[in-house]
């Protein structure tokens, strides 16, 4: 009982600031532990999947843009088509109209 009531004694925002300190100590270690393993050629599986994440990432991205350029394209041609179309249908009406 005197264990629980320890731990309720205790400073609740020092706690979670060392608890944050403890989490960025050990993601600036990874980080470090990645970079090291990059620099020296050898870089570990954990680091490599990230790399081929974000290329994979990068390339999604680039074909995304181009695919939204290409429908932009399309719908401009389309629209373009069928201003002719109603041009032509226009002139149809016309011809058809002076026959009558």
């Amino acid at each position: 009982m005197d264990a629980i009531q320890n731990i309720f004694n205790q400073d609740i925002a020092a706690l979670i600031v060392g608890i944050f300190i403890i989490m960025s100590g050990i993601i600036a270690m990874f980080n470090i532990i990645g970079k090291f393993s990059e620099i020296i050629g050898k870089p570990l599986k954990w680091v490599q999947r990230k790399n081929q994440d974000h290329e994979l990432l990068i390339a999604t991205s680039t074909k995304l843009n181009a695919l939204q350029d290409k429908h932009e394209e399309d719908v401009r041609q389309s629209i373009s088509h069928d201003k002719d179309i109603k041009e032509d249908l226009e002139i149809l009406k016309k011809c058809l109209s002076i026959r009558k």
